[in-house]
């Protein structure tokens, strides 16, 4: 059942009621569903705040929006269509780990929703939309900013609008109206011979040769670890302009060690 956020039985005699329209109407129906379904294990006791709803709605999905709107305004200024024939290069091995990752996130979702275990699934969901945000899309932007049209900037399109169409059929059993909004835009807008709703798809099914077991890649900056996306930004903001740092990492069990500049003297204006 649901508390508020003092752990107190919500009641009228208390005046601490919070009334699901009101905050359906603040913030979504959809970040309503995705802070119940994350926040805490099926039925276990919620403690409601509406600033956790406001801070996933930020932290999720407005993350996922931002993701989604850099596709399609790039996409449309390139006039990309998906399904497009062409020789593809070989896949970047930025465009190889997330695709890995995708697929490792299908089975991992799979596996959670048939344990009955929304919570673990929709977690393992928020964990690749940041990796898919932090790092494959900030890594890839030049590619997607580049004049030229080439084969690379189409293989870097492809790759992102597998991620975002595979998420839209991921969520749908979790935030149906993003999830709908992602995919009639992304494939129904497209494909006419496509089901007319994301809710009709079958779920996806990961394509198990695309993941690389020995894709886990672990960095260290000056002998730190840099176990998730806060601590890079931390190590990054206590870099100095033009400061040479020692880069390892290990892919698998193959270790490779750099020098780089983290923080880059800004180009004259």
């Amino acid at each position: 059942h649901v508390l508020d956020a003092k752990g107190e039985k919500m009641s009228k005699t208390r005046e601490n009621v919070i009334e699901p329209s009101a905050v359906i109407n603040k913030y979504g129906a959809d970040a309503l569903r995705w802070y119940f379904f994350t926040t805490v294990p099926t039925g276990n006791v919620y403690r409601f705040d509406d600033k956790m709803v406001a801070e996933i709605t930020r932290r999720f999905l407005l993350t996922l929006w931002n993701v989604y709107s850099f596709f399609v305004t790039y996409a449309n200024i390139d006039r990309f269509t998906p399904g497009s024939s062409g020789t593809s290069p070989e896949p970047s091995e930025l465009d190889k780990w997330i695709i890995s990752e995708l697929n490792q996130l299908i089975t991992d979702v799979d596996t959670a929703l048939d344990g009955y275990n929304p919570t673990e699934a929709g977690r393992k969901i928020e964990s690749f939309v940041n990796d898919l945000s932090n790092w494959y899309v900030r890594r890839s932007r030049r590619r997607f900013w580049k004049s030229e049209n080439d084969a690379d900037k189409q293989l870097a399109y492809t790759t992102l609008y597998e991620c975002l169409v595979t998420l839209s059929k991921l969520l749908a059993p979790f935030t149906p109206f993003l999830a709908e909004e992602l995919y009639q835009n992304l494939v129904g807008s497209v494909f006419s011979e496509a089901p007319d709703s994301v809710h009709l798809v079958d779920f996806p099914v990961a394509d198990v040769a695309k993941i690389d077991e020995q894709g886990d890649v672990i960095v260290s900056f000056d002998d730190k670890e840099i176990t998730n996306i806060d601590d890079l930004i931390q190590t990054i903001r206590a870099n100095q302009i033009g400061q040479q740092v020692k880069i390892t990492y290990w892919r698998g069990e193959t270790k490779y060690t750099t020098y780089a500049t983290l923080i880059e003297s800004p180009p004259p204006s």
